[in-house]
């Protein structure tokens, strides 16, 4: 019987590796389609995945082959073909390095699948990005299609209860002002001028501190509310990573951090002093900052 079973396991070894090697020469010739509707596209090499899912009915092989490309595909782009054609026996020695899918290949694939200009987008993005960069697809509604480029993005963000009580799972502010406080904001009275200078001087400022009180978190979103002043809470929290990261942030900008060690106050902060970002977007998750002066060379410096 144990014999049996072990011609058995071959036999469906053999069988499948047949299925694989017919996948492959079939989408080299391009000769597998997949159905739009109203039109059908050939599948690329890139797209050995929905191949075998299209052609290949289920079954727990069929599923645990899937599992199985789609792994390799996170482990490096181009993954999943490589060990297709590694089951097929068709993969030589030199094709192991190097074997990247072209861009064109990912526009032609993205071209019938979402139309011409989402897969403009999405190459133009890759291009920016590169190979070390990422992308991050944002899903708020926006008026406009935009790729923004040379952000800097980090997981730090207003507390929960500041965004429940805007109302908003999304905020943006243009042309704001940016204060970083290694501290805790315990009353209102600590950052009634901040306010007070947002209000008059009709400017958006974001703070970047350890902690704010839970009176602070809810008098900056009643004003953001009323749009009386626009001061939106980030908390950087004091552990491993965020020890560090307010002064790395500030030199990024340029500016000092305010911190009691130094003898400052918080109440004694000249809003007009501090400086100024293009834009900062701060969602659940991320806090995005755009600045346009190149501060490169300063920050390496630094470091």
């Amino acid at each position: 019987m144990k014999y049996k079973a072990i011609l058995h396991t071959h036999s469906t070894l053999k069988l499948w590796q047949n299925v694989a090697r017919e996948i492959v020469l079939k989408l080299k010739k391009k000769e597998i389609f997949l159905n739009l509707g109203n039109s059908s596209t050939n599948l690329l090499e890139s797209e050995c995945i929905r191949a075998v899912s299209e052609t290949i009915d289920e079954s727990p092989i069929r599923n645990m082959l899937l599992k199985c490309m789609l792994d390799a595909e996170t482990t490096s782009a181009g993954g999943s073909y490589i060990f297709l054609l590694h089951l097929a026996g068709l993969l030589k020695e030199e094709e192991i390095f190097g074997r990247r899918f072209k861009i064109d290949e990912v526009k032609s694939s993205l071209l019938l699948l979402v139309g011409h200009l989402a897969s403009d987008i999405v190459t133009e993005a890759i291009k920016i990005a590169g190979r070390n960069g990422k992308i991050f697809l944002d899903t708020f509604e926006s008026s406009k299609t935009e790729i923004s480029f040379g952000t800097q993005s980090c997981k730090w963000s207003p507390p929960s209860s500041f965004f429940a009580a805007v109302k908003h799972s999304k905020i943006s502010v243009q042309g704001c002002r940016v204060v970083f406080i290694d501290g805790i904001i315990e009353s209102v009275a600590e950052c009634h001028k901040i306010l007070q200078w947002s209000y008059e001087e009709k400017t958006p400022i974001v703070i970047f501190a350890r902690g704010y009180a839970e009176e602070v978190i809810a008098t900056a979103a009643i004003n953001f509310q009323r749009q009386t002043a626009q001061v939106i809470p980030v908390v950087i929290l004091f552990d491993e990573t965020g020890v560090n990261s307010l002064g790395d942030v500030a030199s990024c900008f340029g500016s000092e951090v305010i911190s009691s060690d130094k003898g400052q106050l918080i109440s004694s902060i000249d809003v007009s002093a501090c400086i100024k970002a293009d834009r900062i977007t701060l969602t659940h998750n991320l806090s995005e900052i755009e600045f346009a002066d190149n501060r490169v060379d300063s920050v390496i410096e630094k470091l």
